[in-house]
């Protein structure tokens, strides 16, 4: 879709329709971009957006070009609601025309739907929540750990620790193990081939003899499992 400089449609192809419901006739000359807009969206966004460029921006046909009008690139999420109602979720860019002289005379709108990209990430984020809800109310110690410290832990850890969330992250596991083990091994060697087995995609499962925040020596299970927690390679623990 292009639009003049003041916004008023002036093309609007065949794809675009068929997104959005209407026919060029409808359009062209007579409308703005405002039309398939969810107006508390427009709202929403000049309000970031005049504390973002330090001036006051309306709601209203502004909000979609003003960072291309001063030459900066933007691509954003938006919904579009169809001619009838039904909404649709797009990645919106929006570029400055210029004639010869390099004034902007017009702007050329992109608008690619994304419905899949928001299906994944709302299950991505109630699977997060579900995630959540096992991790906090699980009777078993659970630790999340990136290369050799601690980043996460759930409530059952505390208890069994006897410390505070704070004394346990971006500790190492040598902080909560004896010097050595029962069998007389050194903790902080075993542990760092463990968890180095763990890294390789490795399943370790063994018996380890804990230290609490007080120094109180106890026997526990032990899994460590590799898993990728935002793209990047982490350890979960139980």
């Amino acid at each position: 879709i292009s639009t003049d400089v003041d916004g008023t449609i002036r093309s609007f192809n065949n794809a675009a329709s068929k997104m959005l419901g209407y026919s060029a006739v409808e359009l062209i000359a007579k409308q703005t971009p405002a039309i398939f807009h969810d107006a508390d969206e427009v709202v929403e966004r000049a309000i970031s957006l005049s504390r973002e460029l330090g001036e006051e921006i309306l709601p209203g046909f502004e909000v979609f070009v003003a960072k291309a009008r001063r030459g900066i690139a933007e691509e954003l999420e938006w919904t579009h609601i169809r001619k009838d109602g039904s909404r649709l979720p797009v990645l919106l860019s929006v570029t400055a025309l210029r004639d010869e002289e390099g004034v902007v005379n017009g702007f050329l709108c992109i608008s690619t739907e994304i419905t899949e990209r928001v299906l994944i990430k709302r299950a991505l984020r109630e699977e997060e929540e579900r995630y959540r809800q096992l991790f906090d109310v699980s009777g078993d110690s659970i630790f999340l750990m990136k290369g050799n410290t601690f980043f996460d832990c759930n409530p059952a850890t505390l208890t069994m620790f006897a410390c505070t969330r704070e004394q346990i992250i971006n500790q190492t596991p040598y902080r909560f193990s004896p010097e050595y083990q029962a069998d007389g091994a050194v903790s902080k060697d075993r542990a760092k081939r463990l968890i180095s087995a763990a890294f390789a995609g490795e399943t370790q499962f063994f018996e380890w003899q804990h230290l609490r925040f007080d120094g109180e020596i106890f026997d526990a299970e032990v899994t460590l499992n590799s898993v990728t927690i935002d793209d990047e390679p982490c350890i979960l623990a139980t």
